[in-house]
């Protein structure tokens, strides 16, 4: 389990020293094509599309430490588990 962990947060570090920009080039080029170059829906897309990786990056490295985090108090109340 702890080797998945660090590897999801070395991955987030390499993902963190990718500039926003690098992506964000195709991107443009791809709104020019279908016109939504200066419109709202081409900004919410262009802001969805920046942070939904870094996002998903972030609930991949907490979520399964708050999962187990959660299960060991449920174990603790019902008596499965003693504390440390």
């Amino acid at each position: 389990m702890q080797g998945r962990v660090s590897f999801a947060v070395e991955l987030r570090l390499v993902a963190y020293m990718i500039p926003s920009v690098v992506p964000l080039v195709p991107l443009l080029v791809i709104f020019r094509s279908y016109g939504l170059i200066n419109t709202c829906q081409g900004l919410i897309l262009a802001e969805a599309t920046n942070t939904a990786p870094f996002a998903l990056l972030l609930i991949l490295t907490t979520l399964p430490v708050a999962l187990l985090f959660l299960l060991f108090q449920r174990m603790l109340i019902s008596g499965l588990a003693e504390e440390p």
